[in-house]
């Protein structure tokens, strides 16, 4: 960040603010990409919930790994394999949150990475998004009809943004 004006000079302040498109919480637009805690959860680990799982719907996926952001164990999250993507696509899903850095395997320190990025080529190749880095989800409370807000930044032609996610009861 750096000044473009001050208010000793231009009679206001104002500031310059560059960063990435993936930085903190934010979305992966369809642009991006056309052992040990590293758990890969399957479509069996979650049919349970398909008749949750309809078109307009956005699914959010509360791992509990956000307790590790800013460690080191927060780059070894679990992960999603490719079978779990495809069913949420099939039953209409193209808005995936999650709690982790990636739904796919993290490479780190020369492990993992293997599968590549399956969970994104299925869902950003069918045109929908993932909001990754997600926090707090565990304060909303199963059962309970929440309208979620995706609020990205207008960055035409992107791969992606970072943005701001909002969770309401409906009334």
């Amino acid at each position: 960040m750096h000044p473009l004006g001050t208010s000793e000079k231009d009679g206001y302040n104002t500031r310059f603010v560059t960063i990435g498109s993936h930085c903190g919480t934010h979305i992966d637009a369809p642009f991006h990409f056309f052992a040990d805690a590293r758990q890969k959860i399957t479509w069996a680990d979650l049919a349970a919930y398909a008749d949750r799982f309809r078109v307009g719907k956005i699914v959010l996926m509360n791992t509990g790994w956000s307790k590790y952001w800013g460690t080191e164990a927060y780059y070894s999250h679990p992960f999603f394999a490719r079978d779990v993507a495809e069913n949420l696509f099939k039953l209409g899903i193209t808005v995936v949150g999650i709690d982790t850095l990636n739904p796919d395997e993290t490479p780190y320190e020369g492990v993992g990475g293997e599968d590549g990025f399956e969970f994104h080529n299925v869902i950003l190749g069918g045109g929908g998004v993932i909001a990754e880095n997600l926090t707090n989800l565990s304060s909303l409370v199963e059962g309970d009809d929440w309208v979620i807000s995706l609020i990205p930044l207008n960055l035409e032609g992107s791969d992606g943004s970072p943005i701001r996610v909002f969770a309401r009861r409906k009334s």
